[in-house]
């Protein structure tokens, strides 16, 4: 019972994960993963490319894992203690050390942007927070937006350095999200990024 009971949430999952992606656009599937791209069997994670590390916290479960459309690595993620999803995303970049700032200021608009049309879509300016993520600078907002007639967190994570651009994601019901994001606070602990 156990069993058809998670494969059923894994199946309306995947239905709520393709439904988001359709209405805010962003969190594509993935292409299956090459051959020793990363790691996930036991939770710990390694990608050779960017070389950024992290455990998952056993909170959480991966609901898919391969490359990104956009490029680099992506790996989604089903939260076990309420209906929440997350995301993990990674690329390779190359930018001048004087630039990070300014780039992770940016993400915040940029994201904004892809989110246009999104029924009541807004960044929650006044939770903007500088931080260190893997001992390098980082960008944390929280966004509110409806679905149906639910009020929604999204919870956006960037981490910029000059070789890798990191970007950690979730969304819950706002009456979920606080325990959402200590768990991805948690999370965010475990991060190596080069």
């Amino acid at each position: 019972m156990v069993h058809a009971a998670r494969s059923s949430f894994t199946r309306i999952s995947a239905l709520l994960l393709s439904l988001s992606v359709a209405a805010l656009g962003v969190w594509s599937q993935p292409s299956a993963p090459q051959k020793g791209a990363a790691t996930i069997p036991t939770g710990q994670f390694h990608d050779a490319e960017t070389g950024t590390e992290f455990t998952l916290p056993g909170d959480w479960t991966v609901t898919s894992h391969g490359h990104s459309p956009e490029g680099g690595q992506q790996i989604g993620l089903a939260f076990k203690d309420a209906p929440a999803e997350g995301f993990v995303w990674m690329k390779s970049q190359s930018i001048p050390q004087a630039d990070i700032i300014e780039r992770l200021r940016s993400q915040v608009d940029f994201k904004a942007a892809q989110r246009k049309g999104v029924p009541g879509y807004k960044m929650l300016r006044d939770t903007a927070e500088r931080r260190f993520v893997g001992g390098q600078p980082a960008l944390s907002i929280q966004a509110e937006y409806t679905e149906g007639a639910v009020r929604k967190i999204e919870y956006h994570v960037w981490v910029i350095t000059e070789n890798t651009h990191v970007y950690v994601a979730s969304r819950s019901a706002a009456s979920d999200f606080p325990k959402v994001k200590a768990s991805i606070d948690r999370f965010l602990a475990t991060f190596h990024v080069e």
